[in-house]
Formats: structure tokens, C-alpha cells, sequence
């Protein structure tokens, strides 16, 4: 497989700096760093190690930025098991 990488400038780094530090859902957040941490030159294999995710999943979200931007990373489903209770519930 080759070796995935991303090349974002100014304005994209500042974009997943803010995602990754201010978004109210942690996978978002998640997905701002691995990207971020790609951008910077790191492995995928280590940031999906530090990160606790699968680097399927990062290089999934690199392909989502490089075809739609900040909407592909947001847009793509989160993963796992669907809620069995409303945030009405949980309040």
C-alpha cells in the first residue's frame, strides 16, 4: 500500500486546529488531530496508535478533506453502536 499523505495550507491547519480544540463532539475532535498530526509528517500508524483509532479510519478521512473539505470530514458518519436513548432521555 502506499504511503498515504496530506498537504493542507495555512487556513486548513488553522480550520482543524479549531475542530480540534472546540468542537462539542470528541470524534470530531478526533478527526481534526489525526489529520492534523498527518499533515505534520507523522505515520498513520502512529497516530491511529496514539489516537486509539484504526488507521482505516484516518485514511478515510484523509480521502473525505481531499474530496470535500472540512464538509467531508463532518458529514461522514461517526461509527458504532446507535444511541438506544434521545438527548431528552439522557437530560
Amino acid at each position: 500500500m502506499r504511503k498515504l499523505t496530506l498537504t493542507l495550507n495555512e487556513a486548513e491547519v488553522c480550520t482543524l486546529e479549531q475542530l480540534a480544540k472546540a468542537h462539542p463532539k470528541e470524534y470530531f475532535r478526533l478527526r481534526g488531530k489525526a489529520l492534523i498530526a498527518v499533515n505534520q509528517g507523522q505515520d498513520i500508524a502512529t497516530v491511529a496508535a496514539v489516537l486509539r483509532i484504526s488507521g482505516e479510519s484516518i485514511r478515510t478521512w484523509i480521502h473525505n478533506w481531499e474530496r470535500h473539505g472540512l464538509v467531508g470530514i463532518l458529514n461522514a458518519r461517526a461509527g458504532g453502536r446507535p444511541a438506544k436513548l434521545t438527548e431528552d432521555l439522557v437530560d
